[in-house]
């Protein structure tokens, strides 16, 4: 999973992200990383509401299950937990090709950005699911 131009481009781009930067027009490499930062943080505050919203429907679903059966809950906790620490090691291994380098983090961040974005697609999948259900 390479961090196409493209994406760097897109993230870089985004607008929510850094204060007192224009990140449509970064090109310095704290710019691009504070920009960057700000796209994972504005990422992973949507994936934690979402959990609140999946966890929220998971507890109705269970309100009429037999005691033994109401780990909806407790089983997306520790799978959020799970995707966390495989993303950030996961994604510190995909910028070994820069190592030491200043754009390793940039090769980090994206890879934590399409990661998150990637999960939010899939609770946001499920959370569909579970509206139906």
């Amino acid at each position: 999973m390479r961090l196409s131009v493209a994406f760097a481009l897109a993230l870089w781009a985004l607008p929510a992200a850094a204060e007192q930067v224009d990140c449509e027009a970064a090109l310095s490499t704290a710019d691009m990383l504070s920009c960057a930062d700000a796209a994972l943080n504005e990422a992973d505050t949507r994936l934690e509401a979402l959990q609140g919203e999946v966890a929220a429907l998971l507890q109705v679903a269970e309100a009429d299950m037999s005691p033994g059966l109401r780990d909806g809950t407790v089983q997306l906790e520790k799978a959020q937990e799970a995707f966390l620490i495989y993303r950030d090691a996961a994604c510190r291994v995909e910028g070994w090709p820069m190592r030491g380098g200043s754009g390793e983090p940039l090769l980090v961040y994206g890879c934590m950005l399409q990661m998150t974005l990637q999960r939010i697609a899939d609770l946001e999948a499920f959370l569909e699911i579970m509206r139906d259900y």
